[in-house]
């Protein structure tokens, strides 16, 4: 899961086939997109203006001809919503800690 500017979530739904759009203080979905895989796994927030969803997907052996696109990444774009950019982490001394 992610989370956007607004403090939404943003949740992959493995097995479920969808990302759900979560305004958690209404605690109400406020869209869910359905993607044509069955099992969404992550999702993050991308694109030079931050407003590209980025969904990962799983592939499985026994699935997969049923599922041709298994295992691709998708992009869902107009959502309305942003993400927010990941603080740099540092981690000084890494070789010795």
């Amino acid at each position: 899961m992610t989370i956007d500017s607004k403090g939404h979530l943003w949740v992959a739904l493995m097995f479920g086939g969808s990302v759900l759009h979560i305004d958690p203080d209404k605690r109400e979905v406020v869209y869910g997109y359905k993607l044509p895989v069955s099992r969404t796994t992550s999702v993050c927030w991308g694109g030079p203006d931050m407003d590209e969803l980025f969904v990962t997907t799983g592939r499985d052996a026994g699935t997969a001809a049923a599922e041709p696109l298994a295992g691709a990444l998708f992009t869902i774009r107009s959502t309305g919503s942003r993400g927010i950019p990941t603080p740099a982490f540092r981690f000084d001394n890494a070789d010795s800690y």
